[in-house]
């Protein structure tokens, strides 16, 4: 029974955690016109929205390829916007498989800010190059294709550098909240059930 309820939790972390990551997904494509000032940062944003959502999610439920699980049904939800695209559905994927690994590297190694900085530079700056190779040479898109290595540059600097910037904040504060309530005896899915529910209501505003 006890090992049942743990699975149930954990699929029930992985369902909440995909929904969430694509109603976030969805919530930007809708909320930014591709003509906004905003537009060019909003990958950054998403993606340090991505990876605290997936972050919290992992830390409860060590399971290999959850990421994945929950990039399947961030994609879902982000297919229902009018300006869906397949590179959009790469870009998510690319993401989930890049945090699977560099988690899987770093999880006993996330103490210090200096860490989370290293942990999150790793997971976006592969995930972004990884995507525009895909994007550019094999998906062939032509937004890609036509902007060449100069687009590609400005992607994987400029808004990679601006996603680390945004996301290894957010994973130190997580990780040290975490660490402060173990110290009052409560459990980190609580600190991780936490921090997603938060994530619900800004959205929900927003």
């Amino acid at each position: 029974m006890g090992k049942l309820n743990i699975q149930l939790k954990a699929t029930i972390f992985i369902l909440a955690g995909g929904m969430l990551w694509g109603l976030v997904e969805l919530a930007g494509v809708l909320s930014v016109k591709p003509s906004s000032a905003f537009y060019i940062y909003l990958p950054s944003v998403l993606t340090a929205l991505a990876l605290l959502i997936v972050f919290n999610v992992k830390k409860s439920v060590q399971m290999p390829g959850a990421a994945i699980i929950m990039a399947l049904i961030a994609i879902w939800y982000k297919s229902i916007g009018s300006l869906f695209l397949p590179c959009m559905a790469a870009a998510v994927i690319c993401l989930a498989a890049s945090f699977d690994f560099a988690f899987w590297l770093y999880k006993d190694k996330l103490n210090s800010f200096k860490d989370h900085i290293i942990f999150s530079a790793a997971t976006i700056f592969s995930a972004f190059v990884i995507f525009s190779i895909i994007v550019t040479f094999i998906m062939l898109q032509p937004f890609w294709v036509n902007g060449g290595f100069a687009r590609i540059a400005q992607y994987v600097l400029l808004n990679g550098t601006l996603a680390v910037c945004l996301t290894a904040p957010l994973l130190y504060l997580t990780t040290r909240s975490e660490k402060k309530l173990n110290a009052l005896h409560l459990s980190s899915n609580w600190v991780s059930g936490t921090v997603t529910a938060l994530c619900i209501v800004f959205l929900m505003f927003v």
